[in-house]
């Protein structure tokens, strides 16, 4: 029996470390034979064998780990971003106030530092929680620590501010990582979803997913080139203005590098 190929929508990855941490445990299962995990895009290309692990087992594994499982691609998280701009104001209105000393006057002010220390930085203790548990040690173990460590000697107002600043920039981290996958969704609409290929003479279409470096695609007067790659037989005018914003199409030919989304606009190719 042959092995399966899934494609998975995951929610949660930041960076390529948590890539890298679902890439290793999904290695060590049984019956994965390749995990290809791009935190970029958000989705996880696995091959396995049915018959010794099931896509549930597979998925379950992911969410262990502390990531969550989407069935249709992740879009621009706004309410999650307003919560984590919630938070992050919360903890720098405790830090001013701390800092000002009126706090002095009004009210004892420990238990509200306990509180925002608590709440402000709990996204980051669940995410250092789940990395401990899968034997990994991330930025936000280490200011987890550093956080503990400032609140046993006392130091309050410093574990408010490792919260607030690693608040901070996973904030930047997750906007602009948002914006960047909605620009690759994008990019992905303007490209088409089937490819014909050439093996043993004959032409086959099939999804460009499916498409192996060495493959040989077939493009024709006025498609889209449906991946990236070199030509190898024939001239073509290509329109570029999807990917590059080039106004003029230009000529290209064997040797030179095509797009995927860019249009054949005159001439039959033959790229690999």
């Amino acid at each position: 029996m042959e092995n399966k190929k899934e494609v998975i929508r995951i929610e949660g990855m930041d960076c390529a470390s948590c890539a890298l941490t679902i890439e290793k445990n999904l290695g060590e299962l049984a019956g994965v034979k390749e995990a290809s995990i791009s935190f970029s895009t958000g989705k996880a290309m696995i091959t396995y064998d049915e018959k010794t692990v099931s896509l549930d087992v597979i998925k379950n594994t992911i969410e262990r780990l502390g990531y969550k499982i989407s069935e249709q691609d992740e879009e621009v998280d706004v309410e999650g971003h307003r919560l984590e701009l919630l938070r992050l104001g919360l903890v720098g209105l405790v830090i001013l106030i701390s800092w000002s000393g009126i706090w002095r006057i009004v009210f004892s002010f420990n238990y509200v530092v306990l509180l925002t220390i608590i709440i402000g930085g709990f996204p980051i203790y669940k995410l250092a929680y789940f990395s401990l548990r899968a034997k990994s040690v991330t930025v936000e173990v280490a200011m987890t620590i550093g956080i503990i460590a400032s609140f046993a000697i006392g130091e309050f107002l410093a574990a408010m501010v490792i919260v607030f600043f690693t608040l901070f920039a996973e904030f930047l981290e997750d906007f602009t990582l948002d914006k960047g996958r909605a620009a690759i969704r994008e990019l992905l609409k303007i490209s088409p979803e089937k490819a014909v290929v050439k093996r043993n003479s004959e032409e086959i279409e099939i999804h460009v997913s499916e498409v192996k470096p060495g493959n040989i695609v077939l493009v024709k007067p006025g498609e889209k080139i449906p991946v990236d790659g070199t030509i190898v037989t024939g001239n073509a005018t290509i329109n570029q203005a999807p990917i590059t914003g080039e106004s003029m199409p230009i000529e290209k030919g064997v040797g030179d590098e095509v797009f995927a989304g860019t249009i054949d606009e005159a001439g039959v190719l033959e790229v690999k």
